[in-house]
C-alpha cells in the first residue's frame, strides 16, 4: 500500500493508534509558529475529529520516496468548508515533518475530478 492510501485510510477509519505507526520516531509537525511533538500532533488529531470536523474529499498531489503531499476538503465543526493541504516529508520509510493548511472556501469549490 503506498503512503497516501495508508495515511488516508486510517484517517477514514479513525484509527489513530495505527494513524501514528507511520510517524518517525522524530516526527514534528508545524503548527502556525511552532513546532508540535508527535504525541501532542496525534492527541489534536483525534481530538480534531472528535469536535465533529469531516473529511469531504481527497485527493493526492505528489507522492514519491521522500514526500507525500494531498488535498482535502473538510466540513469544519463550526459548518464552514476548508481546503486543507497537507505536506509530509518522509526519512527512513516514516513521516517524518508535516505541515497542513487550513482555507475557508466557498460551498461551491471543489477539489476536481471527485
Amino acid at each position: 500500500m503506498n503512503k497516501y492510501d495508508y495515511v488516508t485510510k486510517t484517517m477514514q477509519i479513525m484509527d489513530f493508534e495505527d494513524n501514528t505507526k507511520h510517524a518517525h520516531e522524530d516526527y514534528m509537525y508545524v503548527q502556525e509558529n511552532k513546532l508540535v511533538t508527535r504525541q501532542e500532533a496525534f492527541e489534536d488529531l483525534k481530538e480534531y475529529f472528535e469536535e465533529g470536523n469531516k473529511i469531504l474529499s481527497s485527493k493526492l498531489l505528489f507522492e514519491d520516496e521522500d514526500l507525500l503531499a494531498w488535498k482535502e476538503m473538510v466540513r469544519g465543526s463550526d459548518g464552514k468548508k476548508y481546503r486543507v493541504t497537507n505536506v509530509q516529508i518522509w526519512r527512513d520509510g516514516k513521516a517524518w515533518r508535516e505541515m497542513v493548511s487550513h482555507v475557508e472556501v466557498p460551498e461551491d469549490e471543489h477539489l476536481g475530478e471527485e
